[in-house]
């Protein structure tokens, strides 16, 4: 069945790749046309977190996580089952904030740093990525089935 639908996947293929090449090459003329100084309104931001939170509440990943991982933790010696899951989430979570507040505020540091001191280096790495989703363009464009 696979061999009969062969050169109709190849064709898809072939056009998903040519639409990454357009759509990464549209990007960067749109960020080329675009000012490199951003400013940050404190209303996107907490837009942002909103919709991270919404996002991450949704997630189905999350509840299944919590429901393979956090039951071997449980004692069944006759303590509530309910508190006991509770605490081990709130524990989660407050452990994943610590770390995901660490880790945005390190790759804000560090992004300032190298995207707004050196506007040359900022275009490099910009050509740089943009080679790579082109090269990965030209690759899922030319790939063959096996």
């Amino acid at each position: 069945m696979l061999s009969e639908t062969s050169p109709h996947f190849n064709g898809e293929r072939f056009q998903l790749g040519i639409q990454m090449l357009l759509t990464k090459t549209k990007q960067e003329e749109k960020s080329n046309l675009e000012q490199t100084s951003v400013s940050i309104d404190k209303s996107s931001s907490w837009k942002s977190v909103k919709q991270g939170f919404l996002a991450e509440i949704l997630n189905p990943k999350t509840a299944l996580f919590f429901l393979a991982f956090l039951p071997q933790f449980i004692q069944n010696d006759g303590s509530s089952v309910t508190l006991q899951l509770f605490v081990l989430g709130i524990v989660f979570v407050l452990m994943s904030i610590v770390y995901t507040t660490f880790l945005a505020y390190c790759t804000s540091f560090i992004g300032a740093k190298i995207f707004k001191t050196s506007g040359v280096f900022s275009n490099k790495i910009e050509k740089i990525v943009g080679l790579i989703y082109i090269g990965l363009g030209i690759r899922l464009a030319l790939q063959t089935q096996e």
